[in-house]
């Protein structure tokens, strides 16, 4: 690999020649199944089996994406007999976001790289050496960090920083949205997104509309670019450049590629003093896409309204010269590699046929010789060098473009045209064949060598008791909801949104807790950032250790944070974000010093009692959150004002979502329209057995609460959704 790696999005195979041709170091794309762009074009086995040798030969790296979530069965039966032929034929790394899947990789297929998907939402240095514990060899970054936290990253770990350059950008937090999901179905954890987040939307606050008419895209990011900025991203630590855009076209991923290489190598040559960006490389850029415009992403900035793309128009590529260029070039043109040929042809010997290619990039030098059949003596025209030397030269059709050709022939030779070309043909072959061959590992087991149901639990194993009779526990995200709760008796644990006060309030509220026999719980931010970890470094000092009996842990880096701050008595729960498909990710889970998970949102009821919930927290009421985003909607539409309260979202169909902006550490959490309630399901609760049942509130008044505590377990709440309880997700 080249000092600073440029990589490159593919989704067919079209665009991964296109995007090595036009100076990636290395492409990611999708297979068949398990990628986090389903309807990219994505590559069939054969197709994906030769782009690996594709790359390799060009002394290049493919990375695949494995960054979805996989249910039980999917994991159990499928993973390991879909990723054996790619492993074997040298893939170099794969991309994951599931939990279950990293850890098996990392016990079945001990040679391959993994890098952590930006999905995993790891924001800082504590998921970056808990990952790197866990056997990843690099992390790709959140798109919402600065460069001031990928320092601290760079430097608390040894992983390889991979950060977003170029292209689109979600507004939520990649891996922490199921707006798609629970609007229709269509799952971001899949694949599947179907991006809601480029619809019209309308916010209010109360009954009063904020932002303009002519702005309704509110959710709507505008691309990244960050040419101008790159030193400083390169400095911070990042040492992969990473283009988006699997579902782009060739022409777009070879444009953008050809100039991001142009200006890798310019400050590996020059430096910073020597970086400079040249109008006519922004122009190309702008011309191949942008979203009303561009913007620097998050490295500089933590959020606002000039990185939206609120009034948002189609784009379409009008530049034809350009476009006509980068076919030519990077299309139809093959990128050649570069051979040396030397031919030795004596009288009574087989002729021998040597040919050599240089290193380049993660390829070794190679060389092979082969041999033809014996000349004959020449009766007209005998063989000279320059006739040889044209004739091996001809490499047309092939991936390979003569750099020299050394002739030793005797004097009165004749070889037949048809051999030398077949001779040539074996050479180019055989040299082929000891490049790729290289990359190759050895044959793995048909099966996975750990049968992953071995230590499978019935659906029913265990004390089964009524759902009602279940400890019965619940969030709270204001602190007037929490005296409700507290008061009424009714929940054997309460977690509290660390946002909810300040921790004089909270220590108090504790021990009120504590006195009437409930447990008190800390719930984490959704994401540990600057802010978030000032804050808990504050805190820690102060009261952590003998206040709360147990934190609701968000986010990787959250727990591990929490192994490195708080008493040994103190217990961890890992939120549903914390995504848990399958019992691999459950039982990763539980060796990270969880002593329970909450079972996903998007999963079904036979789909939860495959995974078993024995160990786990099940949500049986409460508005899923649907999306945590650096941005904010009320600074978008009518300025920043912190303590302002909940903001609503409508949509076209007048759905109305709530939207509650955390100030203290500057992100939004927007939930569903509808609340999930599960209150009459009681049988089949029961056939899950879960550890215990929780109730969510966040926009809920203290007078709805009491009436929604009288209901539990005997009627659903109006309005309501059953969420994915019946229908999951493809």
């Amino acid at each position: 690999m080249r000092e600073l790696e440029v990589l490159a999005p593919a989704g067919t195979f079209e665009t991964m020649q296109a995007a090595v041709r036009a100076g990636a170091d290395a492409v990611y794309l999708g297979g068949g199944r398990f990628g986090a762009r389903a309807y990219a074009g994505n590559l069939d086995q054969e197709q994906l089996l030769r782009a690996i040798d594709y790359v390799h030969l060009h002394g290049r790296k493919l990375y695949l994406t494995v960054n979805t979530l996989l249910k039980e069965q999917e994991l159990e039966e499928q993973l390991y007999s879909w990723l054996k032929p790619f492993y074997e034929q040298g893939l170099d790394a794969v991309i994951v976001q599931d939990l279950g899947v990293l850890s098996l990789i990392r016990r079945e297929f001990p040679a391959l790289a993994v890098h952590a998907s930006t999905q995993m939402t790891v924001a800082g240095p504590e998921g970056a050496r808990l990952l790197e514990e866990c056997g990843a060899s690099r992390l790709v970054l959140p798109r919402e960090l600065s460069l001031s936290e990928i320092r601290q990253i760079r430097q608390g770990c040894g992983l390889e920083i991979e950060g977003f350059v170029h292209g689109a950008l979600c507004y939520c937090y990649s891996g922490q949205c199921l707006m798609s999901s629970m609007i229709g179905g269509r799952s971001g954890n899949r694949g599947r997104c179907a991006q809601p987040c480029r619809l019209n939307y309308r916010a209010f606050e109360g009954k009063n509309s904020i932002g303009r008419a002519d702005e309704p895209h509110l959710l709507s990011p505008k691309d990244m670019n960050t040419l101008a900025i790159l030193p400083d991203i390169i400095e911070a630590g990042v040492t992969s450049l990473k283009i988006e855009g699997r579902m782009k076209k060739p022409v777009y991923t070879a444009g953008v590629t050809e100039v991001y290489r142009k200006y890798a190598d310019r400050y590996l040559e020059y430096g910073r003093s020597g970086y400079r960006v040249d109008a006519e490389d922004e122009k190309q850029l702008w011309d191949l896409f942008h979203r009303n415009g561009f913007h620097q992403s998050y490295y500089k900035q933590h959020n606002g309204k000039n990185m939206m793309a609120l009034s948002e128009k189609e784009f379409r590529f009008r530049n034809e010269p350009l476009a006509k260029r980068l076919q030519e070039t990077y299309l139809e043109r093959e990128k050649k590699v570069p051979v040396q040929m030397e031919v030795q042809i004596k009288a009574g010997e087989p002729v021998l046929l040597k040919v050599s290619a240089a290193k380049d990039g993660c390829r070794e030098s190679v060389s092979v010789t082969v041999e033809g059949d014996v000349p004959q003596a020449a009766i007209r025209q005998p063989a000279t060098e320059d006739s040889i030397r044209r004739q091996l030269g001809k490499l047309g059709g092939t991936e390979y473009a003569a750099e020299k050709i050394s002739v030793s022939v005797e004097d009165r030779l004749f070889l037949p045209v048809v051999q030398l070309n077949e001779l040539r043909r074996q050479g180019l072959a055989k040299l082929t064949k000891e490049a790729v061959e290289g990359f190759r590992r050895k044959d793995l087991p048909e099966e996975s060598s750990k049968e992953i149901a071995k230590n499978r639990c019935t659906e029913t194993e265990g004390n089964l008791r009524r759902a009602e009779e279940k400890p019965l526990r619940v969030l709270a995200v204001t602190l007037g909801q929490a005296e409700v709760l507290l008061e009424s008796g009714r929940f054997s644990r309460i977690y509290v949104e660390s946002e909810a006060a300040e921790e004089a309030y909270l220590e108090s509220f504790a021990k009120r807790c504590r006195q009437n026999g409930t447990e008190c719980f800390l719930a984490m931010p959704y994401v540990l950032r600057d802010r978030a970890r000032t804050v808990l470094e504050q805190w820690k000092k102060r009261f952590f250790e003998h206040v709360f009996d147990g934190f609701l842990a968000r986010s990787l880096d959250e727990l591990c944070w929490l192994r490195e701050n708080i008493p040994e008595e103190s217990r961890i729960v890992a939120d549903c974000g914390l995504y848990s498909w399958n019992r691999e990710a459950v039982s990763f889970l539980h060796r990270l010093g969880a002593e329970e998970d909450t079972v996903p949102l998007e999963l079904n009821r036979r789909e939860i009692v495959a995974r078993g919930a024995k160990e786990s927290e099940l949500v049986i009421y409460g508005r899923a959150p649907m999306m945590v985003s650096a941005q904010c909607v009320r600074k978008n539409t009518s300025g920043c004002r912190p303590g302002a309260g909940m903001v609503t979202l409508t949509d076209r169909m007048g759905e109305a979502f709530p939207v509650r902006p955390v100030c203290r550490y500057c992100y939004n959490v927007i939930y569903n329209s509808r609340p999930l309630s599960l209150f009459t399901q009681t049988e089949e609760i029961e056939s899950l057995n879960p550890a215990a049942l929780r109730l969510s509130f966040s926009t809920e008044t203290e007078a709805e609460i009491k009436e929604i505590i009288e209901k539990c377990f005997r009627e659903d709440p109006q309005g309501f959704t059953r969420g994915h309880w019946k229908r999951g997700v493809e």
